[in-house]
């Protein structure tokens, strides 16, 4: 019984505090959960009489619920930092550009190559626009161009959006 106490049920919380910490990305969802489970099964097993000392099993409870809570923590703050790692990366590799937010090339055998499309962003420029966004003059007239984008919604169904 005091291997299962003191190492197969920390072991269990450690590592389900892991998976529910990914899934719900709260570490007091992870504390409350964890608290309410193990709640549940201490008084199931005093009913039961399985359990004789309802103090020490609730300490118990307490103590397995605040290890949940920190590996939620610790889970939470160790996908932080591999996150910014990660962009910091990517923004490595997509500063190449300057300050374009997309190039498409065309790289000919003969040598010549020449930018077949380059989409920049002039949003945050101190210009004289209406928006402040790189938008000049009336924003209603779309010069003859039109995108639109094909995209899956929260809904789970395909939606197109026609921007100007």
């Amino acid at each position: 019984m005091n291997l299962l106490v003191f190492f197969a049920i920390p072991l269990a919380t450690i590592l389900l505090a892991i998976v529910l910490e990914k899934i719900l990305d709260s570490p007091i969802l992870v504390g409350i959960t964890f608290f309410g489970i193990y709640l549940i099964i201490v008084f199931t097993l005093f009913a039961l009489n399985t359990i004789t000392n309802l103090g020490e099993a609730l300490v118990a409870v307490i103590i397995y619920t605040i290890i949940a809570i920190i590996t939620a923590y610790l889970t939470r703050l160790i996908r932080y930092i591999l996150n910014r790692i990660n962009n910091n990366n990517n923004n490595e590799n997509n500063n190449l550009n300057g300050d374009n937010l997309l190039t498409i090339n065309c790289r000919c055998n003969n040598g010549n190559s020449q930018n077949l499309l380059t989409i920049n962003s002039s949003c945050g420029e101190n210009n004289d626009n209406e928006n402040n966004c790189g938008c000049q003059g009336n924003n209603s007239s779309n010069n003859g161009i039109a995108l639109t984008r094909k995209y899956f919604s929260r809904s789970k169904q395909w939606k197109y959006d026609r921007i100007y």
